[in-house]
């Protein structure tokens, strides 16, 4: 059900997570990344994280394209896969797959879970009868699928055929609460269900941090379900990671422009301007923000977007806007009294600053 969180054969009972009460001497970081990489047989790397630390009962966003890296980043939290190199350190101890301190304190809820071929509510018990968790099933099966929003009465005795791709994804999540893990991993928990299954996803995301302490890292490209839920969120392309927020990821070509510069032209006629890439096709980081005074008018450091988007980020009282220019699409964040004193609202156009001089190629 959830790779080496489950414990493999043996005559000894399984040993369960605890989550004893926060020492204050305990370390606030659960996840300690250095220099990972991880490539597929002899291919090229797919994920290169220099540096990661992840934050108990902390909720954690993955976002990029598909391809960056945010599915392989999760399995090797969740200790499914190996490293090729590097190390992450899990409760300040080196972790790897069936790392005993870490394989039954993980979860995780890929894409498209499988489900036993037997009722939800055997689903659901599974997971614990292998930890010799027998005590209460009925009380805990029933639990889990409350929190999920199903109701226990209608859906202990369905079998998976009998159920929507929502629902199905929900008993899914169920059965990972039901084990109360210390951390749980999350990838793409909301594609392709209903709007009521995906608000009841959030309300159990949000539940499982605040109700048990839990660690989580979700992986999605439902940016509005990400900006609500995340304490902190993390940009991924092409198997690097950085803090999202106002970097944003320009794919060339580029061609040479004037004093040295190469340029990218957009199909609304605006320009990007960035220092010499190392191969015209080559993707630039760059920094954008809304204007300020000291950029000046429009000119080499500016762009100009229409704003199509505007997400607010409740944990940080600030809001994502995101803007049109030309073909890309771009994000900035703005304080709320900046948004409103500028009266951003769709359709508006903005002036974008940017500092040629501070492109980052990848």
């Amino acid at each position: 059900m959830t790779g080496p969180s489950s414990p493999g054969g043996g005559d000894t009972a399984p040993t369960v997570c605890v989550q004893p009460l926060r020492d204050p001497d305990m370390s606030s970081v659960i996840y300690r990344v250095s220099d990972l990489v991880y490539a597929y047989g002899n291919g090229p790397r797919v994920l290169d994280v220099p540096g990661l630390e992840i934050e108990r009962e902390t909720i954690t966003g993955l976002i990029g394209p598909n391809g960056s890296g945010k599915t392989t980043l999760l399995k090797l939290l969740a200790f499914v896969q190996k490293p090729v190199q590097g190390e992450i350190r899990f409760k300040d101890r080196p972790a790897g797959p069936f790392a005993e301190h870490a394989r039954f304190c993980v979860t995780f809820l890929p894409q498209t879970p499988y489900l036993l071929k037997r009722s939800v509510y055997k689903n659901i018990a599974y997971g614990l009868k292998i930890r010799g968790i027998t005590d209460d099933l009925d009380r805990r099966v029933e639990g889990a699928l409350a929190v999920v929003g199903l109701s226990a009465e209608l859906f202990r005795s369905r079998h998976p055929e009998a159920l929507s791709g929502g629902q199905a994804q929900r008993v899914a999540l169920a059965a990972r609460l039901t084990l109360e893990p210390e951390v749980l991993l999350l990838d793409e928990p909301t594609a392709n269900v209903d709007a009521e299954s995906a608000h009841l996803i959030k309300e159990a995301v949000l539940a499982a941090r605040q109700d048990r302490g839990a660690t989580v890292l979700v992986a999605s490209h439902d940016l509005q379900w990400m900006y609500e839920v995340s304490d902190r969120l993390l940009q991924m392309y092409r198997g690097g990671i950085w803090e999202a927020g106002n970097t944003n990821v320009v794919p060339g070509p580029w061609r040479p422009g004037s004093d040295g510069r190469w340029e990218k032209h957009l199909s609304d006629g605006g320009r990007i301007r960035v220092p010499r890439p190392p191969f015209p096709d080559a993707s630039a980081v760059i920094d954008f923000s809304l204007s300020r005074p000291e950029c000046g008018e429009a000119g080499a450091n500016t762009l100009l977007g229409r704003v199509s988007r505007l997400i607010l980020e409740q944990k940080r009282e600030a809001v994502a806007v995101t803007l049109a220019a030309g073909h890309l699409t771009l994000t900035v964040r703005a304080s709320c009294r900046e948004v409103e004193g500028r009266g951003l609202l769709p359709g508006r156009q903005v002036l974008l600053c940017y500092d040629p001089d501070a492109v980052v190629f990848i």
